[in-house]
């Protein structure tokens, strides 16, 4: 899988299992774990019929549980997939060998209209650095992790033991997707709203986007308000 994501790692303890990338953090905002209880679709085969689907939205340290019987929930096993910013040239490669991975770029190309894999691979940086770019991409590429994983020895029984799934910003519709919560077509097509406004929002303001590891909240604070004071 290294080639699927750049500089990528696959976590499995007797507690959690999960697909994340170095640049991801958990002290980041937005992070939402997604319930799944009773979770029978099939990525594979790209058939989600309905399952029950819990989440937990987070704001800062605040959180609120959707279904009190959640909050005693005990997770065995779960995923993570990454947001904007894991992106880098050559992931995705490795897909090429699974036709259950192949078929969702193929799929992603008719909805996006140009070839998504290409970008992936090949680049350049820039393009795939772009947010209208890079959120589909990472999409589709985390999805198409999980399908490599399955065609690997074990992968299966990892899959199915999952009841846990969690996304940082943009993977929240990945977990969303692998959940069941709506089909790998109608996720992407909302990644893709979701980066063609952003792209706008970006583009209309002269702006910048930095994502900060391993700083509390007191330290980041100060360091956005004496760059403010220095501008």
């Amino acid at each position: 899988m290294q080639h699927l994501f750049h500089h990528s790692r696959i976590l499995h303890n007797p507690s959690s299992f999960s697909i994340s990338t170095m640049s991801s953090s958990l002290t980041l905002p937005s992070f939402s774990p997604i319930f799944l209880p009773q979770r029978t679709h099939t990525l594979k085969n790209h058939n989600f019929p309905k399952s029950r689907v819990f989440a937990t939205i987070s704001t800062g340290s605040q959180s609120s549980i959707h279904e009190a019987s959640v909050a005693d929930y005990k997770v065995s096993n779960a995923f993570l997939f990454p947001g904007q910013g894991a992106q880098a040239v050559g992931m995705g490669k490795e897909a090429q060998s699974v036709p259950a991975a192949a078929l969702l770029y193929k799929k992603a190309n008719e909805i996006l209209g140009f070839d998504l894999l290409d970008v992936c691979i090949n680049g350049p940086k820039e393009k795939l650095n772009s947010t209208v770019i890079s959120q589909p991409a990472l999409y589709v590429t985390s999805l198409a992790a999980v399908e490599l994983l399955r065609a690997r020895e074990g992968g299966e029984q990892i899959i199915d033991s999952v009841d846990v799934t969690c996304g940082l910003s943009l993977g929240e519709y990945t977990a969303l997707a692998f959940a069941g919560a709506f089909s790998f077509e109608d996720g992407l097509k909302l990644v893709k709203l979701r980066g063609e406004a952003m792209q706008d929002a970006s583009d209309a303001v002269k702006s910048a986007m930095v994502s900060v590891v391993g700083l509390d909240s007191e330290k980041s604070s100060s360091c956005v308000m004496q760059r403010i004071r220095s501008a």
